[in-house]
């Protein structure tokens, strides 16, 4: 009787346990970085480069970006969308790449976290 108590004892104490020390999740944090070139469109893909270095003017607009390699166009998805020139471009002409950079842009943080994990950068 002894042990079997012990035991679900134990088994109790473990259940606790599992529970109370919830490990915290997992930070998401961009896959590749693209810098818009001067004078450049936000939402032209071709206006953007891979980044090497950032040297951000003062112009409180969008200077670079990290984003996740789901946002950068695949050849198939540039041809699906019509421009294969687009091929590992970023996908700054859709909808939530779009919006992550004007909040961005209204934001005052520099460089702004979009809750999506997405990166943006600007020089005010």
């Amino acid at each position: 009787m002894t042990k079997r108590i012990m035991s679900l004892c134990a088994l109790a104490i473990a259940a606790v346990f599992a529970f109370a020390f919830k490990a915290e999740p997992a930070k998401v944090f961009a896959d590749q970085q693209f810098y818009l070139t001067p004078g450049g469109d936000r939402n032209d893909p071709l206006d953007f480069v891979a980044l090497t270095t950032q040297n951000c003017p003062s112009t409180g607009a969008v200077c670079a970006i990290d984003v996740f390699n789901a946002d950068v166009y695949t050849l198939a998805e540039a041809i699906a969308a019509g421009n294969s020139a687009w091929a590992g471009q970023p996908k700054v002409n859709q909808a939530a790449l779009e919006t992550d950079m004007a909040a961005a842009v209204a934001a005052i943080p520099d460089p702004y976290t979009a809750p999506s994990g997405r990166v943006i950068s600007k020089r005010n």
